[in-house]
């Protein structure tokens, strides 16, 4: 079970191969507000730290947001980060939020940043 802040810990004191503590605690809460403090955290840890291994946990955070600011922050530091799948790029050329549209139109669907797995 993941208390809230934990993860935030790791916002100056990650290191790598972390994500392997991280990855398994996503899931998707019942509490809206449980699910945006978790991935609250995830952004400020992936903000302090963007490194490609964080990348997954970006994706959770644009997939299951309940909020579209960190929704908004999710996107743009997979695209400060280069970490980016044109899928995502893509999709997010029609989402709601017109930052997370500009996030993406900074990269198009080329090929020319690193894929996610």
């Amino acid at each position: 079970m993941v208390r809230e802040g934990e993860f935030r810990l790791l916002a100056k004191n990650y290191r790598p191969g972390d994500t392997a503590v991280i990855e398994p605690a996503l899931r998707v809460f019942e509490d809206p507000h449980q699910l945006h403090a978790l991935v609250f955290d995830l952004v400020s840890v992936f903000r302090a730290n963007p490194i490609a291994e964080l990348a997954k946990c970006m994706l959770f955070v644009y997939e299951e947001s309940p909020c579209s600011n960190c929704r908004s922050e999710a996107v743009n530091s997979l695209v400060d980060s280069a970490t980016v799948p044109d899928w995502l790029l893509a999709e997010c050329q029609h989402d709601s939020s017109p930052e997370v549209r500009a996030h993406a139109a900074r990269f198009g669907p080329s090929g020319s940043v690193e894929k996610i797995q």
